[in-house]
């Protein structure tokens, strides 16, 4: 994503938008300066992408 953004002059969270990787909503809520710092912890079965987290 990073390499795609680098090439095209644009930034990650528009790729991550326009591809459908996430909702404006979450990403928002991922970008929030305390979830950057403090991250929570996936208490789902279902990751932040919609696959299954890694065992």
């Amino acid at each position: 994503m990073a390499q795609e953004a680098l090439k095209t002059g644009r930034s990650v969270s528009e790729l991550v938008l326009d591809k459908g990787l996430l909702t404006k909503d979450e990403l928002q809520f991922i970008l929030l300066p305390n979830n950057l710092v403090r991250p929570h912890v996936q208490t789902t079965t279902v990751g932040a992408l919609g696959g299954p987290l890694p065992d």
